[in-house]
């Protein structure tokens, strides 16, 4: 199990790079200030597929930047989701917690 989500967050990463040398990562439009939208970092490291829909953002504890975590939903009829899985706002920009909205994450450059 472990290897497996260790595999899909390498995937994951891998996407989000080859998307920046693309030129179709969000960082291109971020701007320092900018909230992160957390749903799109999920559906970036999580991208849908056969079995998956994209991966859509939730957060464990409110108020907590920190508890951040990804969710996908399997596209057959009797599948369920995946849950607790890792969320690195860093993804679409440089991020820090936003001291003016937290739980939120903004773009630092």
């Amino acid at each position: 199990m472990m290897v497996h989500q260790l595999r899909r967050f390498a995937v994951g990463g891998i996407y989000a790079a080859a998307l920046a040398l693309i030129g179709i990562c969000p960082t291109a439009t971020a701007a320092p200030g900018q909230i992160v939208d957390m749903n799109a970092v999920c559906s970036i490291m999580y991208p849908g597929n056969s079995n998956f829909r994209p991966a859509t953002a939730y957060q464990v504890a409110p108020r907590d930047a920190y508890s951040w975590r990804c969710q996908r939903a399997s596209t057959s009829p009797n599948g369920g989701i995946i849950t607790d899985l890792a969320v690195n706002p860093n993804v679409v920009c440089p991020a820090r917690v936003s001291p003016s909205s937290p739980p939120n994450w903004e773009c630092v450059s």
